[in-house]
């Protein structure tokens, strides 16, 4: 059996969590991005992430991210202004605050979270 190294880990992670997202927020297999309204099909969008995927601490975490257009995530750098108004006046600040601190701790996933996280969002999928 082949051994993978942590990065494939993280990438199948990523790929799962992005799924797991544009199909939580798709009805009938279509979503609305969160800053521009834009409406597509659910495999041309985004998972768009508040805070940067470079802080693991809130890298897979549902409150972090929504979905997003391509144009909105990537070419408007996540449209942050406006990700920013309507986060807040969804979750609250509360949530917003927890959110800020939890991205600054360090956190060392390990293969074994990462294999954990990737079958409960294939499981979250399942039951969707």
């Amino acid at each position: 059996m082949k051994q993978h190294d942590k990065r494939y880990y993280i990438k199948k992670l990523d790929d799962i969590f992005s799924k797991y997202i544009r199909l939580k927020y798709a009805k009938a297999g279509i979503c609305e991005c969160y800053t521009c309204g834009k409406r597509n099909k659910w495999q041309n969008m985004q998972c768009g992430h508040f805070f940067s995927r470079r802080y693991y601490a809130t890298r897979w975490d549902e409150n972090n991210v929504r979905v997003q257009c391509v144009s909105c995530n990537v070419f408007h750098e996540g449209e942050k202004i406006i990700f920013t108004q309507k986060l807040f006046k969804e979750i609250g600040a509360e949530k917003m605050q927890l959110l800020g601190i939890k991205k600054n701790n360090i956190v060392n996933v390990g293969i074994f979270e990462l294999k954990t996280l990737i079958t409960l969002y294939e499981n979250k999928m399942k039951i969707k």
